[in-house]
């Protein structure tokens, strides 16, 4: 979060915090989902079924880091993150609750939500490109591409003026 102390952010780190979900849902991922380590089954689920699924998938584990980012900031005992952690997720399968928890953004409490937050089936990328590649068998690929006049002019004039 904002102004925390990391290894990575040794003065502070100046950026809100980042959805790394919602940027795999908006990328097309087949699967997303989000866990705490406080909720070992749900988080043993949601990593069995993105590794079943076809395609991309993402499974967020929050986990606290207590030896590094905790020290810096300050946040006690290890135990004392496990149960903050604990306290704070929120289930998306209480969805109200979990988009008003969301537009909280920088709260002095922040709920983390969790659950699944894309499960779909598309054909997957290598699955699509095999198809492209067999449609294409046979075919005439037309003419041989030009070759790279540029390319070999630039690669001919920076011969010339090496030392």
């Amino acid at each position: 979060p904002r102004g925390s102390w990391a290894t990575t952010a040794p003065h502070g780190n100046p950026e809100g915090s980042f959805d790394i979900s919602r940027l795999a849902v908006a990328a097309g991922a087949v699967f997303v989902a989000r866990a705490a380590v406080s909720q070992p089954v749900k988080l043993s689920r949601y990593i069995e079924k993105g590794i079943r699924k076809k395609g991309f998938a993402l499974i967020e584990a929050l986990t606290p880091c207590p030896t590094s980012y905790g020290r810096r900031n300050r946040l006690g005992r290890p135990v004392d993150h496990l149960l903050w952690l604990r306290d704070h997720v929120v289930d998306a399968g209480r969805k109200a609750s979990a988009e008003e928890e969301e537009r909280q953004g920088d709260a002095a409490e922040p709920r983390l939500v969790t659950g699944i937050f894309a499960d779909c089936e598309r054909p997957e990328y290598t699955a699509r490109y095999r198809d492209l590649v067999e449609s294409l068998a046979g075919e005439d690929p037309g003419p041989p591409l030009p070759e790279r006049e540029v390319v070999t002019a630039w690669a001919e004039r920076e011969e010339e003026h090496r030392p």
